[in-house]
């Protein structure tokens, strides 16, 4: 289920928009989503490095230096989402004819929805730690389904721009779906709170 519903997830704002919009719109979104993947590569790669790190420091209970070295985390790539949104404009530029300029309006908010999906990865960790996997399953199936929704309301009203801040409001309540579970099954406080807001209000 986490699985089809990741794909879901990735997937089907580009069909949703290609139905109900149509199909150049949906072409403009996915080069928009090029930069959403550019930030997940880089998330995935971080995440590789860390999880291995995570368990040996979570099991040995040395919950400073977890929060000290997720702090860094956070910050380094919230400055690298920041840079990427502020440079989107000329890498679309650069990489794209002018018909996929408008692109630029679903890029900012999609990279910014990157960064959240970056920041599931800590408190799931927990959650995969744990063993509690199933938690993991029904939070991104949630996720999928509140995607669809919103997208299906908003697409209507706005357009196709629409899918992009509905993705942002998605991954937003994902993270803090897991973070708030892991919260609930694993005592200590193993992340700064002040760390994960000041780095969201920098992307944001």
């Amino acid at each position: 289920p986490h699985g089809v519903s990741q794909v879901i997830l990735t997937q089907f704002d580009r069909i949703m928009i290609n139905k109900m919009v149509g199909s150049s719109e949906a072409g403009i979104y996915s080069f928009a989503y090029n930069l959403y993947t550019i930030v997940m590569i880089t998330s995935t790669s971080i995440d590789n490095v860390w999880s291995t790190w995570f368990y040996e420091k979570i099991s040995s209970k040395d919950y400073i230096r977890i929060k000290e070295r997720s702090t860094q985390m956070f910050y380094i790539m919230a400055l690298f989402c920041a840079g990427i949104m502020l440079m989107s404009p000329e890498i679309i530029k650069v990489l794209a004819p002018s018909t996929y300029y408008d692109s630029v309006y679903s890029a900012i908010p999609v990279v910014c929805a990157a960064f959240f999906a970056f920041l599931y990865y800590f408190p799931s960790g927990v959650e995969y730690y744990l063993g509690k996997t199933y938690l993991i399953a029904v939070g991104t199936c949630g996720a999928a389904a509140v995607n669809i929704i919103l997208n299906y309301i908003f697409i209507r009203k706005y357009g196709y721009v629409a899918v992009a801040y509905t993705t942002l409001i998605t991954y937003m309540l994902y993270f803090i779906f897991h973070y708030i579970i892991s919260r609930k099954i694993y005592k200590e406080r193993l992340f700064s709170v002040k760390s994960i807001l000041g780095s969201s209000l920098i992307v944001l």
